[in-house]
């Protein structure tokens, strides 16, 4: 498609799924969320005396966002928050926490690795008798490390599920497949 490098599509963006290490243990069931934001490599730089170069002091933390809808039942996530309730202003709970993009196939494509992620905050929506939606809780964590994995297999028009944003951008509004939303 595009001579000697042919890169595929982009990868979609509403297929992914989030694994977290919580103090070390691997959690295999709260990988499903609604919206993951805050990824980014972030550095202080300053301008002197014509010289551009790095700002003093420590590197700058950054917040990665989760957002699901509440469940009526207990996850390890949530009971993991539960206990560091009681000691919020005193101990901190590490997460290590996997992000990846998946194919069709559910294969995954590229990859975040943030690691010494602590919680900050954990908030729900606004309860509203007048509004028909699902509640939504929040999780902010705070993280230092982030390690970027690009895929190794471009996005082909031939693997399995649509390679929608080109699909979709054909179709009037009304149409558009909106696709799986996260895990």
């Amino acid at each position: 498609m595009f001579g000697l490098l042919d890169l595929g599509f982009p990868y979609v963006k509403y297929r992914y799924f989030v694994g977290i290490i919580i103090g070390g243990v691997p959690n295999p069931i709260d990988m499903a969320f609604s919206n993951v934001s805050g990824l980014e490599y972030k550095r202080k730089l300053v301008r002197q005396a014509n010289m551009t170069t790095f700002a003093d002091g420590a590197s700058e933390l950054r917040t990665l966002t989760l957002k699901r809808g509440v469940f009526g039942g207990p996850s390890p996530l949530t009971i993991a928050q539960l206990l560091q309730i009681p000691f919020f202003q005193e101990k901190l709970l590490r997460y290590d926490i996997l992000i990846s993009c998946m194919n069709g196939d559910g294969i995954p494509t590229a990859s975040w690795a943030v690691g010494e992620a602590y919680l900050e905050s954990w908030e729900w929506d606004a309860l509203d008798a007048n509004e028909n939606a699902v509640l939504t809780e929040t999780m902010k964590l705070r993280y230092s490390k982030l390690i970027y994995i690009p895929g190794i297999m471009p996005h082909k028009a031939g693997d399995a599920g649509p390679p929608p944003e080109f699909q979709a951008a054909a179709l009037p509004p009304e149409t558009e497949d909106v696709g799986f939303q996260g895990a």
